[in-house]
């Protein structure tokens, strides 16, 4: 990670107000940033978050990642990959690759054909009104109560006898979800009846590439130390769980790898009375 201070001087005791940048690391929502030397801060100093630049949070994940196609009456459900998809063609595009792997897999000399069923090749593309389309192969349809993929982008059919899927290509919804983020420099307050070292909360608002957040009034907490090496971050969402950044490819599977770390930009600050 990266650390960088408005003086650049590491090792000398923070007199006055101080900037510092932390940026993650392969685990954009759990990562400790390093300084070269100790960092020491007179006693009645807090802490606060100006900014926050973070990727794109998941919209695709394991509870809505799945669809499923009948064919002979028999059921095969497929998944797409988890990840931040930013446009609704670009859902149907990882739904005929899915397709595409599945039958891969079922026609690889090693998959147990008995415990298998092989699906016919599907077709995707662009009718000339400007619509994509995924069309399975001749009699297997979609089976849409059983398709929580497809309603990202509004398909809420409950009939069974669909078999090719047309829509328009548009953004997907923003979404905005809270952040909690903790560290353990901070000093415990009381959360829900328990006792965490809650920074602040941010509000994440995922649009392709990087989403930038600035606190117009940061929330202060006071330190837990008067010296340090290292800054520790965690940003968990409602349940207490990871948020899932899509921080490698920043719009789902269907463009070019790019990589966006979090980044932190604190105040450090003598306490206001």
């Amino acid at each position: 990670a990266v650390v960088s201070t408005q003086s650049g001087h590491y090792g000398r005791g923070i007199m006055g107000d101080q900037f510092i940048v932390v940026t993650s690391g392969a685990k954009p929502s759990r990562f400790t940033s390093n300084f070269n030397s100790v960092i020491n801060v007179a006693s009645g100093y807090e802490i606060g978050v100006k900014s926050v630049f973070h990727a794109p949070v998941y919209n695709v994940t394991e509870e809505n990642d799945s669809f499923c196609v009948i064919k002979d009456d028999l059921k095969v459900n497929l998944n797409i990959p988890h990840g931040f998809y930013d446009r609704s063609c670009e859902v149907l595009r990882a739904a005929f690759k899915s397709i595409l792997e599945y039958n891969k897999d079922v026609t690889d000399e090693e998959v147990d054909l008995i415990h298998r069923l092989e699906l016919g090749a599907p077709s995707f593309g662009t009718n000339p009104d400007g619509r994509s389309y995924l069309k399975l192969f001749r009699s297997e349809k979609f089976k849409f109560d059983e398709c929580p993929l497809f309603e990202i982008f509004g398909c809420y059919l409950d009939s069974t006898g669909v078999n090719k899927i047309e829509i328009e290509d548009f953004p997907l919804k923003t979404t905005v979800e809270c952040g909690f983020l903790y560290s353990d420099t901070v000093k415990h307050s009381i959360i829900n009846n328990s006792f965490a070292r809650l920074m602040c909360c941010i509000p994440l608002y995922s649009t392709k590439g990087y989403n930038y957040y600035e606190f117009v009034n940061p929330d202060y907490k006071p330190l837990s130390v008067n010296s340090f090496t290292d800054l520790s971050f965690v940003i968990t969402n409602s349940n207490g769980l990871d948020v899932m950044f899509d921080h490698t490819q920043g719009c789902g599977t269907s463009c070019n790898s790019v990589n966006l770390p979090t980044v932190l930009n604190l105040h450090i600050r003598p306490t206001i009375t």
